[in-house]
């Protein structure tokens, strides 16, 4: 019987030795859950900015939301690199503006239209 609690003890330390050793799974396993966490407030945002008019339907409590949610994913992304070449190629293409807060903060010079 202590034979077998001794080689159960050092199979499950021989074990867990091997999963320190080898962490990818409990790396790849935080970079999802990440990914998830990302994935879902970009969506949350694209969600509520899509009834918005870029914007300038937005009222001061949907403005506040999409600026809070806008702080999180800052918060929550990778740093952004804008030096590398690699970087800047991604940026290339057309862009479409989605939302502004100009219009609620007054920042494009003016206020909102009617």
């Amino acid at each position: 019987s202590r034979d077998l609690r001794a080689h159960s003890s050092k199979s499950t330390k021989r074990d867990w030795q091997e999963v320190q050793e080898d962490d990818s799974c409990v790396t790849d396993f935080f970079r999802l859950e990440k990914e998830d966490l990302l994935t879902k407030l970009k969506n949350e945002i694209l969600s509520l900015v899509a009834s918005l008019d870029r914007g300038l339907a937005a009222s001061a409590n949907e403005a506040e939301r999409v600026d809070e949610l806008a702080k999180k994913l800052e918060l929550e992304g990778a740093a952004v690199d804008f030096i590398s070449s690699e970087s800047r190629e991604r940026l290339r293409g057309n862009w479409r503006l989605i939302y502004t807060s100009g219009f609620t903060t007054g920042s494009l010079g003016g206020t909102r239209p009617g």
